[in-house]
Parts: C-alpha cells; sequence; structure tokens
C-alpha cells in the first residue's frame, strides 16, 4: 500500500468516517465500511483516497454490521 493512502485511510478512521478496511494479500482487492448517510458521500470520500482513479467501485448499503470487540484486559489497582 502506498504510503499516503495508508496516511489517508487513517486519517478517515480518526475522522469516523471509515470503520472498516482490508485488501487482499495481492492487493487485488480492497473492502472498506464507511460511516455516510449516501452513495455520494462515501463516492466523496473513496474520491479523497490517493488510488482512486486506479480502482473500480461497487457500494452496496449494509443492513447490518457486526464485528466481535477486540479483548483487551483487565488492569487491577490492587
Amino acid at each position: 500500500m502506498l504510503p499516503s493512502q495508508k496516511v489517508k485511510l487513517e486519517k478517515l478512521f480518526d475522522q469516523g468516517k471509515l470503520c472498516s478496511f482490508a485488501s487482499a494479500f495481492d492487493t487485488s482487492k480492497m473492502w472498506a465500511i464507511f460511516a455516510a448517510n449516501s452513495e455520494y458521500e462515501v463516492m466523496s470520500l473513496i474520491a479523497t483516497l490517493p488510488l482512486a482513479e486506479h480502482v473500480q467501485v461497487k457500494i452496496s448499503m449494509l443492513a447490518s454490521y457486526n464485528t466481535m470487540d477486540a479483548f483487551l484486559p483487565q488492569f487491577s489497582m490492587n
């Protein structure tokens, strides 16, 4: 992944606009889940990515999205 692409993805995560991102090992495909109110908003966010002009986009609206929370150990103050 291009460093500039990684930086932009991190900014979208920090802004709460990107919820999830994954890429195939051979980088032939990428998947992302955006927090957006419309397909237009998603396309606008994708357009800000450095690789946007080199990818074919297919958008599907999700009815639900479930994930397993990361396990973080509880610390004791004793």
